[in-house]
């Protein structure tokens, strides 16, 4: 099997991974994943290392709480951030993903909890009751726009 190889480019300061983990895994929903500063600052606050999470485990739990009803304030945005936190757990880090991959997927009913609407309202929306954050952030690379997740509270109750 070969290695995925990753490259680094820069996007308005922010040094980005890429993998293109298509070449290597064909079944996966996305053919490219993508690292930027937010979802390293994820990573160290679960603990990712780039290992599997096992289900069963405390950093699967914290990923669950974390995106669970009433974690983020708004239900589209929790609804959306627990698909990036099950993508977190497959891959051992948080990731961003194309957005056009992830719409098509909607469209055709591959991820039966989303929708699209769910997405809009998550690129929309603000937690005033923390400061006006956001967690879902839209950037271009390479001409794609990409989704990363970002500002999530590791939740310990």
């Amino acid at each position: 099997m070969t290695s995925l190889e990753p490259r680094i480019i820069e996007v308005e300061g922010d040094p980005i991974i890429i993998f293109e983990i298509g070449k290597i895994y064909p079944e996966s929903l996305y053919s490219v994943t993508y690292q930027n500063k937010d979802t390293r600052v994820l990573d160290e606050r679960f603990g990712l290392t780039g290992q599997t999470v096992s289900h069963d485990s405390y950093t699967s739990h914290y990923l669950k709480l974390s995106t669970g009803s009433c974690s983020l304030g708004d239900t589209h945005v929790e609804m959306m951030l627990r698909h990036f936190a099950i993508l977190a757990g497959q891959a051992g880090n948080f990731i961003g993903i194309k957005e056009e991959e992830l719409k098509q997927h909607l469209k055709l009913g591959k991820l039966k909890h989303l929708s699209e609407y769910n997405l809009e309202k998550a690129l929309e929306y603000q937690d005033w009751m923390n400061k006006g954050v956001t967690y879902l952030q839209r950037l271009s690379v390479e001409g794609s726009n990409v989704l990363f997740p970002k500002n999530i509270n590791k939740m310990l109750f």
